[in-house]
């Protein structure tokens, strides 16, 4: 008869040195897969800017970098365009093509008077809406903080607008806003080690048990000697 004793660790209990080598060697598995999730959601939230503007967007996006561009010129539908060109769009012009796109998205301000009730218990409250200010909260197209991310450039647009910009140089800089976050955290998922551990920690190895040189435990011991 042989016993075998061993001593088996969880991930925590592993020395910095052993912690260091797996996050090393999981780095890439555990970056990519944290961003499976993620990158559905950008596309969720760039599927509907597209629609937004009637653009078809072509892109690349991983560790590696982004790259995109419009594929064409677009020509927005509305009494303030009349098959004028994005390129072509400037000032005013594209002030009020964005007031008529956004006002289902950043809805006039509401102010509201004192409740008061009649005697029949009738609300007598009067509203109105702002003619200049906007309600700017909360994630618009699909409700994910991505589309804060997209949007912000057509905000400040709204706040204070530029005559110098088109409608097509506006619509640009929101896409490379919103590629650069894309592109960065691929950086993050994949470069930070604390990140990368706190995955291991959580999602890979919750329930799983070591050796002390880092070797998983499947339930079978087998003498590295």
């Amino acid at each position: 008869m042989k016993e075998v004793k061993c001593k088996l660790y969880r991930f925590d209990e592993l020395s910095d040195k052993v912690r260091h080598e797996i996050v090393e060697k999981k780095r890439w598995d555990v970056g990519y897969e944290a961003m499976e999730c993620r990158n559905d959601e950008y596309r969720a939230t760039l599927e509907e800017f597209e629609k937004l503007f009637g653009i078809d967007v072509s892109y690349e996006v991983d560790y590696c970098g982004e790259r995109h561009y419009i594929k064409s010129d677009f020509y927005p539908i509305g009494e303030y365009c009349n098959e004028i060109s994005a390129k072509e769009l400037y000032g005013k012009y594209v002030l009020r093509v964005l007031n008529q796109i956004y006002d289902d998205i950043f809805p006039k301000k509401r102010f509201w008077g004192k409740f008061k009730w009649d005697e029949n218990g009738k609300s007598l409250t009067k509203t109105r809406y702002s003619k200049i200010l906007r309600n700017y909260d909360g994630c618009p197209l699909t409700g994910v903080c991505y589309d804060v991310t997209i949007l912000e450039p057509i905000k400040n647009f709204l706040r204070k607008p530029d005559v110098k910009i088109s409608l097509w140089d506006l619509v640009e800089e929101c896409l490379d806003k919103f590629f650069e976050e894309w592109y960065k955290e691929y950086e993050y998922c994949c470069d930070n080690d604390e990140f990368i551990e706190e995955e291991l920690r959580e999602r890979w190895f919750e329930d799983d048990l070591f050796f002390e040189d880092g070797r998983k435990f499947d339930g079978i011991y087998e003498d590295a000697a």
